[in-house]
């Protein structure tokens, strides 16, 4: 992959390198002697705002990152003005969809966003997807 005239944002993640493509719209893992390349978060083919497993998010514009240790990277996402987390840890990851659920059963949601108010039944099924997750 050609980074040229690129904007990107690097951090440390364990020995290795991790950078935006903020082009792209994903995240790139650098080995730390250099010859090893590949595909960390995001896609090269598609854009779109997915917290999650590392192989499962999705970012519009990637500008910022950063991680700790090795199993937890942030990025920052200038055109949905969020944060998401990317976990390589499989608990981590499927303790955030529990809580995504839960946010769903309860009508949270972002400011300005339409919500769909659950009936008791369709809470009461969405808590035992959350259990499940």
């Amino acid at each position: 992959m050609e980074l040229t005239n690129q904007p990107c944002v690097l951090t440390s993640f364990g020995k290795d390198v991790l950078y935006t493509n903020q082009t792209n719209a994903s995240v790139w893992q650098l080995s730390d002697n250099g010859n090893d390349l590949h595909l960390f978060a995001g896609s090269d083919q598609e854009e779109g705002s997915t917290d999650g497993l590392v192989k499962e998010c999705c970012f519009k514009i990637p500008v910022g990152i950063c991680s700790k240790f090795e199993s937890v990277v942030y990025v920052g996402d200038a055109q949905t003005n969020s944060i998401k987390l990317c976990a390589k840890l499989k608990e981590c990851a499927h303790f955030l969809t529990a809580i995504g659920c839960l946010y769903e059963v309860f009508s949270m949601h972002d400011r300005g966003a339409h919500i769909s108010v659950k009936s008791s039944e369709e809470a009461i099924g969405l808590v035992g997807q959350c259990r499940d997750a």
